[in-house]
C-alpha cells in the first residue's frame, strides 16, 4: 500500500502585523482613511472625464480608464486588509485567496498596458 500525503489546507490563516491589540483600531482608521481618499479621488476623476465634453482627447480617455482600473485594483486588496485589524486570526479560503490573487494580477497587467498606451500616445503626439 502506497503512502500518500492526505494533509490539505482548505484555508489560509492571516496573522497580523503586530501582537498587541491596542493599535489595531488606529491602523484600521488610517487604512480606511487612505482607502476612502483614494477611492473618492479616482471616482471623481472618472466622473469628471465622463461628464465634461471638453475632455474627449485620447489622454483624458486613458486617464479616466486608468482611474477606474486603479479604483478596482485597490478595492481588490484593501477590504481584506481592513478586516484584519478588526478580526485578527481570520481565515481566508483557498478560492478567495486565488480569486484575489487573480484579480490583483489581471488589474495590475491592465494598468501596465494602459500606462504603455498612454506613453505611446504621448510619443506620437510629440
Amino acid at each position: 500500500m502506497a503512502l500518500a500525503n492526505r494533509t490539505s489546507a482548505p484555508e489560509f490563516l492571516l496573522l497580523g502585523l503586530m501582537d498587541g491589540t491596542d493599535i489595531h483600531l488606529l491602523l484600521f482608521l488610517i487604512f480606511l482613511g487612505v482607502y476612502l481618499v483614494n477611492a473618492l479621488g479616482n471616482l471623481s476623476m472618472v466622473v469628471v472625464v465622463r461628464s465634461d465634453g471638453a475632455l474627449r482627447s485620447p489622454m483624458h480617455y486613458f486617464l479616466g480608464h486608468l482611474s477606474l482600473v486603479d479604483l478596482c485594483f485597490t478595492t481588490v486588496t484593501v477590504p481584506r486588509l481592513l478586516a484584519g485589524p478588526l478580526h485578527p486570526g481570520q481565515a481566508v479560503s483557498f478560492q478567495g485567496c486565488f480569486a484575489q490573487m487573480y484579480f490583483f494580477g489581471a488589474l495590475g497587467i491592465t494598468e501596465s498596458y494602459l500606462l504603455a498606451a498612454m506613453s505611446y500616445d504621448r510619443a506620437v503626439a510629440v
